[in-house]
């Protein structure tokens, strides 16, 4: 199934599905918009390149994308509110302050793909599958 809405639209469509017995994995959403995020708690960290091995800090005031683009590496990137999913990137390690709502929860528990346009990091440092 694949909702496209508001978010009480799909958030309604979504729990109906859930009542129905679908599989989370078969449900596929995507929000027009997102609730504003919250960056109070946001730090500095690394973000490490798997392919060169470069390591980047990112800080407060920047954006993961914002800062491989800085240093010659892009992601594409299109909403930057983490609803559409063009820039979700492998995550091969660190934990990620997930503040898409792109992905689903068990994704975001899983901790392997991050939504780099408006996600932050847990942990001091993340390796990205760039």
């Amino acid at each position: 199934m694949y909702v496209c809405g508001p978010t009480t639209f799909n958030d309604s469509v979504i729990e109906c599905a859930k009542d129905k017995s679908w599989q989370v994995s078969n449900i596929h959403r995507e929000y027009f918009s997102a609730a504003l995020i919250d960056h109070g708690d946001d730090a500095s960290f690394k973000i490490e390149i798997n392919s060169s091995g470069d390591i980047f800090t990112v800080p407060v005031d920047q954006s993961i994308p914002n800062v491989l683009e800085d240093n010659g590496y892009f992601i594409p990137v299109a909403c930057e509110e983490g609803v559409c999913g063009t820039c979700v990137t492998s995550l091969l390690s660190g934990d990620a302050d997930h503040k898409d709502v792109f992905m689903t929860a068990q994704e975001h528990t899983k901790m392997t793909l991050i939504a780099p346009c408006c996600s932050r990091a847990k942990s001091t440092r993340l390796k990205l599958d760039l």
